[in-house]
């Protein structure tokens, strides 16, 4: 399911409206399926930005 994004993405917090999204709690997970060219293309950044621009927290998984 897509979530509406809320307001505006700030540092490494961004937020969702998931209230139609039937039985979450807060707090709870989001796997977001990323795709960096699409993200580089759309943000007029390169990808090599968009990578080293990632804070400490957040799980890479290369596949």
């Amino acid at each position: 399911r897509i979530l509406p994004l809320i307001g505006r993405i700030s540092m490494d917090l961004t937020a969702f409206d998931a209230s139609d999204a039937g039985v979450i709690g807060e707090g709870e997970w989001l796997a977001l399926d990323y795709d960096l060219p699409s993200a580089a293309a759309r943000s007029g950044l390169s990808q090599y930005e968009l990578l080293t621009g990632l804070g400490a927290r957040f799980e890479r998984c290369w596949s």
